[in-house]
């Protein structure tokens, strides 16, 4: 594994443009806004859910952006190794981030 280059804790961690897209994302869900959400992942994540967001019900939607915003308030922890991230939210929730193009772009 690459070495780790930040190590983000609360408030920093918080603060930090993965916890950043994360929200952006969260949002642009919870709106039914495809083209927004594809924007703020990587390249692999839009390839893999090509077509699943589009079938997918805007209640479903939401429901998932909802359980995404919970999940982002509780970041502990932005692990950045490199042009690879992971947001660890607690025990069992984690979002993996890739910089693509200079910019933290969702890779779950």
């Amino acid at each position: 594994e690459p070495p780790i280059t930040a190590d983000l804790k609360g408030k920093a961690a918080h603060d930090s443009p993965q916890a950043r897209v994360l929200s952006e994302l969260a949002e642009a869900l919870s709106k039914g806004d495809i083209a927004t959400a594809r924007k703020l992942s990587s390249e692999r994540a839009s390839r893999q859910s090509e077509g699943i967001l589009a079938r997918m019900k805007a209640d479903f939607l939401a429901r998932q952006a909802t359980e995404m915003k919970k999940a982002i308030q509780k970041i502990q922890r932005v692990v950045e190794r490199g042009d690879h991230a992971v947001a660890i939210c607690n025990g069992k929730q984690w979002f993996a981030l890739v910089r693509e193009g200079g910019e933290w772009k969702a890779d779950n």
